[in-house]
């Protein structure tokens, strides 16, 4: 028995009102799991969830990836097996039930769906297949039966099954779902509704009754969409958009609301000054209102009629006091990771453009400012403080690579800025007329991403001229925005010592790279990553974008009070909590900015820019057309359409004049430029004490600090060659290459005062007399050419000001150089050069050559032969007993609560303990 059965909107609804036959066991897989994250599937664009865990009743066997689950109707969840090895991924029920009389015929029923997560390449393939195994209480199987859910077409589409068993009497049975792998990473398939009956007369009529809910399902749902599509035809744009906002289900309830709604509206506008006139608007929303009471009320009507109204109240805002908007209509780029999106290779060969809204509808006219001849790809642009001139990132179509471009407001004086192979991207003006922007010319690589340059923080003259790479990150930094002090706020993805995603929080810095500072989020899991920072005019909070660090064209708005905390849950509310943080879901603890907000339909909100203390301008994905349309909003949730454009409309600005904040003077000692360049500058970085803020630090053993250089990574074999990595450095995470510069002494009241390389990323450890760590910094810091830097402490709250340098005995004696190692500052740390050695000269006399206890612990270095735990990869580029001692690579993907020992029995060393994948 088969059935094709699609998954309408309609069908729960109908479901419950159906006669159904009793099944002696039922699995609807809708109960409440614990979730590491959501998503959308590709193409479908349903809600998908992930746990680590399994299903309440049952018990994920053979580790893999995680759980997943589709939603397919409203409430209705199914689950999706993926696996990328043998054995993975398998469910199996934890308590029998009575099914199994001997010689009595049983009938199982279940649906079964094509499913895919975001990568379209992990979709099911027409031969993949699912496994259902009725099991004996000894483990044996009593009956299986395996299944085609066919081949995924881009939408979520199920398909009703049956298959018989014959009882032998032996007991309970259980049961198991499982893929039958072939090869490969992908989903095999979703299954849902799954059921077991003790005839097939019952197995048939609970079949015949899941076809007619789908045809009844079929039929209303396409009678709603004929008589909505008649309805939009007859609709201007910015109507249309109300009805998506208000959904399928209008009621006179929605109409009231909305009158309710737009006085809340103009009460807050009366505390604006000026105080704006709507005394004809609120009187028509007294006679809108008096006719929704009526008993025979035009429902779509009226809420047309209020939404106009509002519509008049949100643009008499005094914060509307623009009629122009700069913007860029986009297409999508070719890949959405978000180290990857900006890079001019993975462009693509859409053609975008910067355009001047001359207007505040849909329907005002536009202007492009960009030469059709130099058309093609560009990101977010920015307006000089004079609104004469705009600065923006540019890649031709046929050309490789983006570049800084200029061009005035009236389309005149179009040029290019700067030049090369490198990406130049998202330029700002600064007050003193030069430009920050971020740039590949550093010429490194994320570690995780071997085919993705890092774009890093850079400066140059207004002509182009002069460039300075300022960021001594190697990760990638990312959409620079000046603060009102004039401090430049931006995205820094860095994870010294952590997990290589969710990591990507906001830091500050001075435009000419001193001061560098973390803002917000740098030991936060929620959101994944914080992106396109604004400030708020009259505050100073932060509005942000929340993306997902695979999910870039996925958002959330979010507001950072940076005086309320500096991590999760402390300082953060969310603006938009209908749409959970992309790829990491919502954390335990969020809070809502508003508790008067309405939600809506929309699927993601990106690029916002506030244009007072509650309003802003934001684009929003359409859930029909996948593009993002410009809107004003406030924090309420009210929301207006304002432009569409051909692809997206992302990184509008008002077109008008802005203050210029003040200029922050240079403090660097910059070098020339040239070949020829003298030693840069040394700096001098110092604390009063490296106890503030840590009080169960041992302050009678800290002697020494410790100082570090992370090297960026400067070569790419392009292509990943361990875990993500590429080239391999570590079987443990996706770390960087660390280089031991020196230590300088700790003082007895904690200070110390060092002489500090410019330009590199300084990594801290503190020591005790023994030169054993105590405390290791997660983080990493630096100075630029002539800098004087302090810090508070090791946990110290960036919010609080260094003591004075005269205050601490190391920065009365001033600061000293470093004391380098005895091999050596330019040595690497490695196994093979620092640990191999030891094992070597005090192990290998029993776990080495005829020693006694090789065979239990074999430390000869060697080649390895055997894979990765979890992960299943060849370690041939690593050599044992490097393996063996490092756990097997088994910290990749562990979960916190997880206890991990290597063959031996032995725990996980101490890089597995940093629990660098457990989040």
């Amino acid at each position: 028995m088969r059935h094709n059965l699609t998954a309408w909107v309609f069908g729960v609804a109908l479901l419950a009102t159906a006669t159904a036959a009793a099944p002696l066991f039922t699995e609807s897989f809708d109960a409440e799991i614990k979730v590491w994250g959501r998503h959308r599937q590709a193409q479908s664009e349903l809600p998908i969830k992930g746990s680590n865990g399994a299903m309440p009743g049952w018990t994920r066997q053979g580790g893999g990836l995680p759980s997943h689950f589709v939603e397919r109707a409203a409430g209705d969840w199914a689950l999706m097996v993926v696996a990328k090895a043998a054995g993975q991924n398998v469910f199996a029920l934890n308590k029998g039930f009575a099914a199994n009389d001997r010689d009595h015929i049983y009938f199982v029923a279940f649906d079964t769906s094509p499913a895919v997560y975001e990568a379209l390449s992990q979709a099911t393939t027409a031969d993949d297949r699912l496994a259902l195994e009725l099991v004996r209480a000894d483990g044996t199987v009593l009956a299986s039966h395996a299944v085609k859910p066919g081949k995924w077409e881009g939408k979520t589409v199920f398909a009703s099954h049956a298959f018989s068993y014959t009882g032998d009497g032996s007991g309970p049975v259980s049961l198991r779902i499982a893929p039958v792998f072939t090869s490969g990473t992908r989903f095999y398939g979703a299954i849902d509704n799954l059921q077991v009956f003790a005839s097939a007369a019952e197995a048939e009529t609970e079949l015949q009754r899941r076809i007619e809910v789908g045809r009844q399902a079929r039929e209303a749902f396409l009678k709603a969409e004929r008589e909505r599509a008649e309805l939009l035809a007859r609709c201007t744009p910015v109507e249309r958009d109300w009805l998506l906002q208000v959904g399928h289900r209008l009621t006179l309830t929605h109409v009231r609301q909305e009158v309710g709604w737009a006085r809340e509206l103009a009460t807050r506008l009366f505390r604006r000054v000026p105080k704006p006139d709507l005394s004809a608007e609120l009187a028509k929303l007294t006679e809108l209102d008096a006719k929704s009471k009526a008993p025979e009320a035009d429902v779509t009507g009226l809420y047309l009629a209020v939404r106009h109204v509002k519509r008049a109240v949100a643009f008499k805002n005094p914060a509307v006091d623009f009629s122009r908007i700069l913007l860029v209509d986009n297409p999508y780029p070719e890949d959405r990771h978000e180290s990857g999106h900006r890079h001019g290779y993975r462009a693509g060969s859409g053609k975008g453009r910067l355009l001047v809204l001359e207007g505040l509808t849909p329907e005002s006219p536009v202007r492009s400012l960009v030469p059709e001849a130099k058309a093609g790809f560009l990101w977010r642009p920015d307006l000089s403080f004079d609104a004469k001139k705009i600065v923006f990132c540019l890649m031709p179509s046929g050309e490789k690579s983006f570049h800084l471009y200029e061009v005035n407001v009236d389309g005149a004086g179009f040029r290019q800025l700067t030049f090369g192979d490198y990406d130049d991207l998202d330029p700002i003006f600064l007050p003193t007329g030069k430009l920050m922007f971020t740039t590949t010319r550093g010429h490194t690589y994320v570690r995780c991403g071997p085919t993705h340059h890092s774009p890093v923080l850079a400066r140059c003259d207004a002509d182009g001229k002069n460039i300075y790479v300022v960021s001594r990150n190697g990760e990638p930094d990312y959409l620079p925005a000046l603060l009102p002090d004039g401090r430049v706020i931006y995205t820094r993805w860095e994870y010294t010592d952590k997990e290589q995603q969710r990591a990507q929080s906001l830091w500050t810095m001075n435009p000419d790279g001193t001061g560098v500072a973390a803002f917000w989020g740098n030991q936060s899991v929620w959101p994944d990553m914080l992106v396109e920072p604004r400030p708020i005019p009259g505050s100073d909070r932060i509005m942000f974008t929340g993306v997902g660090h695979h999910m870039w064209f996925e958002g959330s708005i979010g507001i950072i009070a940076p005086g309320k905390g500096m991590n999760y849950p402390r300082g953060i509310t969310k603006v938009t909590p209908e749409i959970p943080w992309p790829e990491v879901g919502n954390g335990p603890q969020e809070k809502a900015e508003s508790g008067a907000y309405r939600p809506s339909s929309y699927r993601a909100y990106k690029t916002p820019y506030p244009i007072s203390e509650e309003d802003f301008l934001v684009s929003i994905l359409h859930p029909k057309t996948k593009m993002f349309g410009l809107y004003l909003m406030d924090l309420s949730g009210n929301r207006e359409l304002i432009y569409t454009g051909t692809h997206n409309a992302w990184h509008a600005v008002p077109l008008r004049t802005r203050p210029r904040p003040p200029a922050v003077l240079d403090q660097v000692a910059w070098p020339p430029l040239g070949p020829d360049q003298p030693p840069l500058k040394e700096g001098v970085m110092y604390s009063a004490s490296v106890f503030e803020g840590a009080p169960l630090l041992p302050k009678d053993k800290v002697k020494y600090l410790r100082v570090l250089h992370i090297d960026a990574k400067t070569y790419t074999p392009w292509k990943k060659t361990f875990g993500p990595s590429g080239p391999s450095i570590s079987i443990s995470q996706a770390d960087g290459v660390k280089r031991i510069l020196g230590t300088t002494p700790v003082e007895s009241d904690g200070s110390f005062c060092f002489r500090a390389p410019p330009g590199k990323a300084l990594h801290f450890q503190l020591l005790d007399q023994d030169f054993r760590c105590i405390q290791t910094m997660r983080s990493f810091t630096g100075v630029m050419p002539g800098e004087t830097r302090g810090c508070v402490g090791c946990h110290e709250g960036r919010r609080s000001t260094p003591v004075n340098a005269k205050g601490g005995m190391a920065m009365r004696r001033g600061p000293l150089p470093l004391t380098p190692p005895p091999w050596g500052v330019e040595v690497s740390i490695g196994y093979e050069r620092f640990v191999q050695p030891v094992l070597d000269t005090y192990c290998g006399e029993c776990h080495q050559g005829d020693g006694k206890a090789r065979a239990k612990l074999d430390l000869t270095w060697r080649k390895a032969t055997t894979v990765a735990a979890r992960s299943g990869q060849s370690v041939q580029h690593f050599n044992e007993p490097y393996i063996t001692l490092m756990g097997g690579g088994a910290t990749w993907f562990r979960k916190v609560d997880e206890k991990l020992t290597n063959k031996h029995g032995l725990p996980v060393p101490l890089s597995g303990c940093l629990l660098v994948e457990g989040f």
